[in-house]
């Protein structure tokens, strides 16, 4: 009796075609996958870095007004890279960002850097309405936006990689949320 091993020559080529041809439909998709990872870690840790200027500001106030303590702690928008920084006043008080929106955000002194995060060079970030600095006032965390057209809305800020594009939105009372999409 004759017993069959093994796979026919026809059944090995469909097999092989079969697999090429799903391994070339996947290939473009790991590709942008990789590209839309480094959307999200930059979405990621731009949210990171308002927490951490928020929970920065609450600290100091914990803290009480001494010498050291700093009126405000912020994050400032400047090409692909941000920095969270720190308002330390220049007397005993500390000032109010102007209510105008339109002025600086540090009305104590230049802003002093803590920490500097930069971007890959695929990825821009945009703020609505010239966002340019982002600042979280103690004791109840209000958000003070610099920048135009900025009064009552949140200040949204979009980020732009080769895939497509995120937002995060900032509201007056520090309350910070991601977006899986651009801003309006």
């Amino acid at each position: 009796m004759f017993t069959r091993r093994g796979f026919t020559l026809v059944e090995l080529l469909v097999t092989i075609s079969l697999l090429t041809a799903f391994i070339a439909f996947l290939v473009p998709y790991g590709k942008d996958m990789n590209k839309q990872i480094v959307l999200f870690n930059a979405q990621n840790e731009l949210v990171s870095a308002l927490y951490e200027a928020r929970s920065m500001a609450a600290a100091a106030y914990a803290a009480g007004n001494s010498d050291k303590a700093a009126c405000s702690y912020g994050v400032v928008i400047s090409g692909n890279a941000i920095r969270i920084v720190q308002d330390i006043p220049s007397g005993n008080v500390c000032l109010l960002p102007a209510g105008d929106w339109s002025g600086s955000v540090f009305p104590n002194s230049s802003p002093t850097d803590i920490k500097t995060i930069s971007f890959p060079s695929s990825i821009s970030l945009d703020g609505f309405s010239n966002l340019r600095a982002i600042t979280f006032v103690p004791p109840d965390m209000y958000a003070y936006f610099e920048g135009s057209g900025l009064h009552n809305t949140p200040a949204c800020i979009t980020i732009t990689g080769s895939t497509g594009s995120l937002g995060i939105s900032v509201g007056r009372f520090g309350d910070i949320s991601a977006n899986n999409h651009a801003c309006p």
